[in-house]
This record gives structure tokens, C-alpha cells and sequence, in this order.
């Protein structure tokens, strides 16, 4: 069961879904942009960034883009401060039990053949991903570890990157709590 709710979870989530890709010729990397046009993407010398974990906010912890999205936006859309220690999440689920009965909240229920949800979950995902431009950012201090692009995002800073996001996770993770319930619905409990 803790697998399904994370699977079903975690492909709500943006970061899980796609990447960015980066020309690595060293003048490129001083300052990284990010490469928009899928030819592009697969020249060589061109590497991802592991779905943003290779982008970093600067400070202490230097966060990923990608953890800011599985951390520090929950905690937005639950009304708390972003922080990386000791999370409970009761209140976020009270919550989002509360959101995800609310009326309109329906459009978000599977369609069409239970195969085909997880792909139709994905591209959902991907479609907030473009929207939302979680790719947004600007860079700088570009190298290649380990085969992937890191990068230290040079702005905006974290609030500002949240600020106009924190709609678009709440309604990813309304999305994936009303998408949870339908293939949970559909098991032959016995």
C-alpha cells in the first residue's frame, strides 16, 4: 500500500517528470540555460540535470530545485515556513481530504483504461511543469559531476521562486490524493 501512495504521489510531482538539459562546453557552463528545443537536447555534449537535483539554490544547505518541490512547497500549500528538519504532514492530509471532496475537484478523477493512468498522470505533470516554468531560473557556476549538470541558481531566491508556484503544487497534490483513490477503488477488497 506505501508503495502505490508513493508511486501515485511522486508522479505528481514536476521534477519527477522531467529534466533539463545543458550544453557543457566550458563557456557554456559558466552561465547554464537551460536548451528548449528537443534536437538540441540530445547533441552531444549536451548533459540533464538528474529532474533538477543538480540546480541549487545557494546558502548552508543548498537546496535542489528538485527537493524544493518535494519539501518546501508541501509545506507552502500547508501553510507552513520552509524548512528541512522533523515534518508532519496530519494537518496537510486533513486538508487535503477537505480539497480533494470539494466539487471541483472531480476533474481531476482518472479516465479510460486503469493501464493507461500512470502515463496520463505523467504528461499531466509534465503540461504543469511547462506552465508553471519550474525551469524558471537562472544559473551560474556550471560543472559536470558524475555524468549530470550542477549548477548554482543565481535567481530568484527561494521565496520568490515559490511565490507564484505554490497554486500549481497544491493542485498536484489534489490531483494525485484524488488519483490515489481511483485505482485504490478499483481493488477487489476481500
Amino acid at each position: 500500500m506505501r508503495w502505490i501512495v508513493h508511486l501515485v504521489g511522486d508522479i505528481h510531482q514536476p521534477f519527477h517528470v522531467t529534466a533539463g538539459y545543458y550544453a557543457t562546453t566550458p563557456t557554456a557552463l559558466k552561465q547554464p540555460r537551460i536548451i528548449r528545443e528537443p534536437n538540441d537536447a540530445v547533441k552531444p555534449g549536451v548533459l540533464g540535470d538528474r529532474g533538477g537535483n543538480g540546480l541549487k539554490f545557494p546558502g548552508e544547505d543548498a537546496v535542489s530545485l528538485h527537493s524544493f518541490w518535494d519539501n518546501c512547497l508541501v509545506q507552502r500549500v500547508n501553510g507552513e515556513a520552509c524548512s528541512f528538519g522533523e515534518k508532519t504532514y496530519t494537518a496537510l492530509s486533513r486538508r487535503l481530504a477537505t480539497w480533494a471532496n470539494a466539487p471541483d475537484a472531480t476533474k481531476h478523477s482518472s479516465s479510460g483504461h486503469h493501464h493507461g493512468w500512470a502515463a496520463q498522470w505523467a504528461t499531466d505533470s509534465l503540461k504543469t511543469a511547462v506552465v508553471v516554468e519550474v525551469y524558471n531560473v537562472r544559473l551560474s557556476a556550471g560543472r559536470v559531476v558524475d555524468g549530470a549538470v550542477e549548477a548554482r541558481i543565481v535567481a530568484p531566491g527561494p521565496q520568490a521562486y515559490a511565490s507564484p508556484r505554490i497554486a500549481a503544487a497544491r493542485a498536484q497534490l489534489v490531483k494525485a490524493t484524488v488519483r490515489l483513490a481511483d485505482p485504490l477503488n478499483r481493488i477487489n477488497w476481500k
